[in-house]
């Protein structure tokens, strides 16, 4: 949980989880193990660099307006606290993401996980195609933004998925075998 282990336990964890896995095409919104060498998150660089800098909430912390799936927020269990609806943020684009709906932080990890130049210039038009409008200043930081492979098996669901607490906790079941199959060969 987001709220009660270190942010740094929290950031080791999803560059654990982002080392060498891809998005599972069965299942969207979600990874599995990829092939050896396919994402390379497990080392210093990716450690220090500041496309990863921090912890970004999918779901935010606050449900303003009531526009992310109530069940996520549910006072017990705290979906939104857990490891399955955080990923990984340059710091300017964490904060611009805000408490932005689904489509508009979709939108961001689209760009973010984009791997055609085209696309990302394009971003304006694909924004008001959602019904969305980005300030220019958050248009140059998308088309600025450096390509992150982890935030793949996001961006490849669609404006019209949910990310809600269901996908959440698989999401979350599967970082945390990912990260204790990794770690556990380490330890022992």
């Amino acid at each position: 949980k987001y709220d009660s282990t270190g942010k740094d336990v929290i950031r080791l964890a999803l560059l654990i989880a982002a080392h060498d896995t891809i998005p599972d095409e069965a299942n969207t919104g979600l990874i599995k193990i990829g092939r050896e060498g396919c994402s390379k998150y497990m080392s210093v660089a990716k450690w220090l660099s500041p496309d990863l800098k921090t912890i970004e909430h999918i779901a935010p912390q606050t449900n303003k307006n009531n526009v992310w799936d109530e069940s996520l927020y549910d006072t017990h269990i705290e979906p939104f606290q857990s490891l399955g609806n955080l990923t990984l943020l340059p710091q300017d684009l964490n904060s611009s993401a805000g408490n932005k709906g689904w489509k508009e932080k979709l939108l961001y990890y689209q760009s973010v996980a984009e791997k055609d130049p085209s696309k990302i210039n394009d971003i304006e038009s694909r924004a008001a195609s959602l019904g969305i409008t980005l300030n220019t200043t958050t248009i140059e930081l998308l088309k600025e933004s450096h390509f992150n492979e982890h935030l793949s098996s996001i961006s490849s669901m669609s404006a019209d998925d949910n990310w809600n607490r269901d996908l959440v906790e698989k999401r979350t079941n599967i970082i945390l075998d990912i990260v204790w199959d990794r770690v556990s060969k380490w330890l022992f």
